[in-house]
């Protein structure tokens, strides 16, 4: 294939999949509602560099003679990855809690997925991590950690998050 052809494609899908990140997830923005707590801001992440990666996986799928199914899943791979850094980069801007979901460094958790905090913080950590860090259980035993950025968004996430149990 062409490389203007392929440079071509590259780009254009790109930007294919992160405008369908962009729509998919303002979609599902506009079902949560207002904010009960807004919390800080993460800090930025790799957005662009994941893009030009993307970018370049998908020039490199169309200038090479790859065959189909090779050629699908670097595709795949790529559209992922567009997707889900776009989707980040936008619900980064709206963390905080609200009703029935948290969002947090760009991540949804909804309420219903949550079946119980055994504990609001680590024992056994140093003073950072304890001061900053909620443990989970989901409704499919999944065991995670929610990490906030400062000690006032943990304890006042805390405070909302006992009563959603």
């Amino acid at each position: 294939m062409n490389l203007a052809v392929a440079l071509f494609l590259s780009v254009f899908l790109t930007a294919f999949f992160a405008l369908t990140g962009f729509f998919f997830a303002k979609m599902r923005i506009r079902k949560i509602g207002e904010p009960v707590v807004r919390l800080t801001r993460s800090g930025k992440g790799p957005f662009a560099v994941i893009l030009l990666i993307s970018a370049v996986v998908i020039f490199f799928a169309f200038s090479r003679p790859f065959l189909l199914l090779p050629r699908g899943m670097l595709l795949a791979c790529a559209a992922f990855c567009v997707y889900t850094n776009i989707a980040e980069f936008y619900f980064c801007r709206f963390d905080g809690i609200y009703a029935d979901v948290l969002i947090l460094n760009g991540k949804l958790y909804y309420r219903e997925n949550f079946m119980d905090f055994p504990s609001f913080h680590y024992e056994n950590a140093d003073e950072f991590i304890r001061q900053r860090t909620i443990l989970y259980l989901t409704k499919k035993d999944h065991v995670g950690q929610l990490i906030f950025i400062s000690p006032e968004d943990c304890e006042n996430a805390a405070n909302i998050l006992k009563t959603w149990i």
